[in-house]
Protein backbone atom coordinates (compact mmCIF):
# COMPACT_ATOMS: atom_id res chain seq x y z
CA UNK A 1 0.00 0.00 0.00
CA UNK A 2 1.42 3.37 -0.96
CA UNK A 3 0.64 7.00 -0.14
CA UNK A 4 -1.70 7.27 -3.13
CA UNK A 5 -3.70 4.33 -1.77
CA UNK A 6 -4.05 6.13 1.56
CA UNK A 7 -5.25 9.27 -0.19
CA UNK A 8 -7.80 7.21 -2.13
CA UNK A 9 -9.06 5.62 1.10
CA UNK A 10 -9.58 9.07 2.64
CA UNK A 11 -11.45 10.18 -0.49
CA UNK A 12 -13.55 7.01 -0.35
CA UNK A 13 -14.49 7.66 3.26
CA UNK A 14 -15.38 11.26 2.39
CA UNK A 15 -17.56 10.11 -0.52
CA UNK A 16 -19.12 7.19 1.37
CA UNK A 17 -17.50 4.56 -0.85
CA UNK A 18 -16.99 1.21 0.92
CA UNK A 19 -13.50 0.70 2.34
CA UNK A 20 -11.82 -2.55 3.41
CA UNK A 21 -10.94 -1.46 6.92
CA UNK A 22 -9.31 -4.77 7.86
CA UNK A 23 -6.91 -4.53 4.93
CA UNK A 24 -6.01 -0.98 5.91
CA UNK A 25 -5.35 -1.90 9.55
CA UNK A 26 -3.30 -4.95 8.51
CA UNK A 27 -1.21 -2.87 6.10
CA UNK A 28 -0.50 -0.30 8.80
CA UNK A 29 0.22 -2.77 11.60
CA UNK A 30 2.39 -4.91 9.30
CA UNK A 31 4.32 -1.78 8.23
CA UNK A 32 3.34 -2.26 4.58
CA UNK A 33 2.87 1.49 4.27
CA UNK A 34 5.07 4.47 5.15
CA UNK A 35 4.36 4.98 8.86
CA UNK A 36 4.57 8.76 8.70
CA UNK A 37 2.01 8.79 5.89
CA UNK A 38 -0.14 6.33 7.82
CA UNK A 39 -0.05 8.62 10.85
CA UNK A 40 -1.18 11.57 8.75
CA UNK A 41 -3.93 9.50 7.14
CA UNK A 42 -5.21 8.29 10.51
CA UNK A 43 -5.34 11.83 11.82
CA UNK A 44 -7.18 12.99 8.69
CA UNK A 45 -9.58 10.06 9.04
CA UNK A 46 -10.84 11.63 12.24
CA UNK A 47 -11.51 14.95 10.52
CA UNK A 48 -13.81 13.47 7.86
CA UNK A 49 -17.36 14.60 8.43
CA UNK A 50 -19.34 11.61 7.27
CA UNK A 51 -21.66 10.09 9.87
CA UNK A 52 -22.36 7.06 7.67
CA UNK A 53 -18.88 5.59 8.15
CA UNK A 54 -17.87 7.18 11.45
CA UNK A 55 -18.15 3.88 13.30
CA UNK A 56 -15.90 2.11 10.79
CA UNK A 57 -13.33 4.90 10.96
CA UNK A 58 -13.48 4.83 14.77
CA UNK A 59 -12.86 1.06 14.83
CA UNK A 60 -9.93 1.40 12.42
CA UNK A 61 -8.38 4.11 14.58
CA UNK A 62 -8.91 2.10 17.76
CA UNK A 63 -7.29 -0.93 16.09
CA UNK A 64 -4.18 1.12 15.33
CA UNK A 65 -3.64 2.08 18.98
CA UNK A 66 -1.73 -1.19 19.46
CA UNK A 67 0.85 -0.37 16.79
CA UNK A 68 4.49 -0.50 17.91
CA UNK A 69 4.97 2.71 15.91
CA UNK A 70 4.76 5.93 17.91
CA UNK A 71 3.76 7.75 14.70
CA UNK A 72 0.85 5.41 14.05
CA UNK A 73 -0.39 5.59 17.65
CA UNK A 74 -0.11 9.38 17.57
CA UNK A 75 -2.18 9.60 14.38
CA UNK A 76 -4.76 7.17 15.77
CA UNK A 77 -5.12 9.10 19.05
CA UNK A 78 -5.48 12.37 17.14
CA UNK A 79 -8.05 10.88 14.79
CA UNK A 80 -10.07 9.55 17.71
CA UNK A 81 -9.89 12.90 19.46
CA UNK A 82 -11.40 14.54 16.36
CA UNK A 83 -14.20 11.97 16.12
CA UNK A 84 -14.86 12.79 19.78
CA UNK A 85 -16.94 9.70 20.55
CA UNK A 86 -17.29 8.39 24.11
CA UNK A 87 -17.57 4.93 22.48
CA UNK A 88 -13.77 5.08 22.10
CA UNK A 89 -13.14 5.41 25.83
CA UNK A 90 -12.53 1.71 26.55
CA UNK A 91 -10.01 1.38 23.70
CA UNK A 92 -8.21 4.61 24.58
CA UNK A 93 -8.04 3.79 28.30
CA UNK A 94 -6.77 0.28 27.55
CA UNK A 95 -4.13 1.53 25.12
CA UNK A 96 -3.05 4.32 27.45
CA UNK A 97 -2.21 1.73 30.14
CA UNK A 98 0.38 0.24 27.77
CA UNK A 99 1.58 3.56 26.33
CA UNK A 100 5.32 4.21 26.66
CA UNK A 101 5.54 7.76 25.29
CA UNK A 102 5.15 10.37 28.04
CA UNK A 103 3.78 12.82 25.47
CA UNK A 104 1.10 10.36 24.36
CA UNK A 105 0.31 9.42 27.97
CA UNK A 106 -0.40 13.08 28.70
CA UNK A 107 -2.38 13.48 25.47
CA UNK A 108 -4.52 10.42 26.15
CA UNK A 109 -5.29 11.71 29.65
CA UNK A 110 -6.71 14.88 28.06
CA UNK A 111 -8.74 12.88 25.54
CA UNK A 112 -10.12 10.59 28.25
CA UNK A 113 -11.09 13.54 30.45
CA UNK A 114 -12.90 15.25 27.57
CA UNK A 115 -14.70 12.10 26.43
CA UNK A 116 -15.81 11.29 29.96
CA UNK A 117 -17.22 14.80 30.31
CA UNK A 118 -18.90 14.50 26.92
CA UNK A 119 -20.36 11.11 27.88
CA UNK A 120 -21.94 12.70 30.95
CA UNK A 121 -23.43 15.48 28.85
CA UNK A 122 -21.32 18.27 30.34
Amino acid sequence: MNVQDLIQILEDFTNNVPVDGDALVNAILNKEVDLSAASDALEQMGLIENPYNENQRRVILESCLVSPSLWVRDGAYKGLSYIDSPLSLPAIVSASKMETSSRLINYTALIVKRLRQRGMGT
